[in-house]
């Protein structure tokens, strides 16, 4: 029987990056790679016990946003560490199905649970390569460990931030942050156009609803969008919140030029008709919308990680970052009608890049 190599991608859900990052690995090489075994999976769903990081994630991001930043910015790491650590010391499931697959690398896409696992993985697989996917664009000192073989990084200020925390500069490599391959995938701009009715001559907004926003302030924020002049389709992504989607269309119905999107798989669909995409500021969209070159209108992003992501848009003319949703129409004019098309600030196919700096 032929040697495989084996790779496990392990993720953790807590916001949807880190999943659609391993994903995107997944996809890659089961197209690409036939001789590579490659197995993605989310930690939670082998011990939903551990779904409660995620759930104090949202908490305290949505509902505390304050908290969080504070805890990002000043709460010390090695606590921090410690007490992630304590979390994986019972997490046998893990191991024992670790053990199962018994891995040549082992990709994470979420740094959190790295502390659970890395002494013993390192103890019960010392030839094991293991590495960590950096899936914003700022490097956080808990990112750093002295067992971690290879980190890939979106950006050469990541790298650079990292090597100033104290990782070897040989271990960080730059290879872009991977995204679903579809986006990559040339289609007819017409032809989604026609099919998603934005046809009609007048440049496309996206507005993508995941921002910490009130109902009331994205009604208002869709009205002035609607308002704007020179006059421009929207299209509405509710992201799954059906009550939301029923008030925007409830309101805005005799609206020709707005599209209600409850949910979708399509988002590189969506985003390849855009002109201007208004979103938050994880990394995964972040990623998505540079890798084919859509400026970003940046709102109310998550203290922290979202917010170093907001900034390494704007300050490389990649979109704006704007602190309340009425500045909103207020830049939309500086990113309408620009090319964008030049910029390539981003690396090409990331998901190859990793897998050939891992000898695979």
């Amino acid at each position: 029987m032929e040697n495989r190599n084996k790779v496990l991608i392990i993720s953790m859900l807590s916001g949807f990056g880190h999943i659609r990052a391993g994903e995107a690995l997944l996809d890659y090489a089961k197209e690409n790679i036939k001789s590579l075994d490659a197995h993605h999976i989310d930690i939670c769903d082998i011990d939903p016990e551990l779904k409660r990081y995620a759930k104090i994630y949202e908490f305290l991001s949505k509902r505390f946003p304050i908290l969080w930043d504070f805890s990002y910015k000043y709460l010390p790491v090695s606590l921090t560490k410690k007490i992630v650590s304590l979390g994986g010391s019972t997490k046998s499931g893990i191991i024992d199905y670790i053990d199962k697959e018994d891995p040549d690398t082992i990709i994470f896409t979420n740094v959190v649970i790295v502390p659970m696992f890395i002494n013993i993985l390192k103890k019960r697989f010392p030839k094991t390569v293991l590495a960590v996917l950096v899936t914003d664009y700022h490097a956080h000192p808990y990112y750093v460990f002295k067992d971690i073989n290879r980190y890939f990084v979106g950006h050469e200020e990541v790298k650079e931030e990292l090597v100033r925390l104290g990782v070897k500069q040989q271990r960080v490599i730059v290879s872009g942050i991977p995204i679903n391959p579809r986006f990559y995938i040339k289609q007819s701009i017409p032809a989604l156009k026609k099919k998603y009715e934005t046809n009609n001559g007048f440049p496309v907004v996206l507005l993508i609803a995941s921002f910490r926003l009130s109902v009331s302030k994205i009604v208002l924020l869709v009205r002035q969008i609607l308002s704007f002049n020179p006059r421009v389709n929207l299209i509405f992504i509710a992201n799954g919140n059906k009550r939301l989607s029923r008030i925007i269309e409830r309101l805005f119905s005799k609206e020709k030029r707005l599209k209600i999107v409850l949910w979708t798989n399509k988002m590189e669909e969506y985003i390849k008709i855009s002109d201007v995409v208004i979103t938050k500021a994880g990394g995964l969209t972040v990623s998505e919308c540079l890798a084919i070159k859509k400026p970003m209108i940046i709102l109310n992003p998550i203290p922290g990680q979202e917010e170093h992501n907001a900034s390494f848009v704007e300050k490389n003319g990649l979109g704006k970052w704007v602190k309340n949703s009425d500045e909103v129409v207020k830049v939309l004019p500086d990113l309408l009608g620009k090319d964008y098309t030049s910029n390539s600030i981003i690396k090409e196919n990331p998901s190859e890049t990793i897998f050939k700096e891992l000898g695979l």
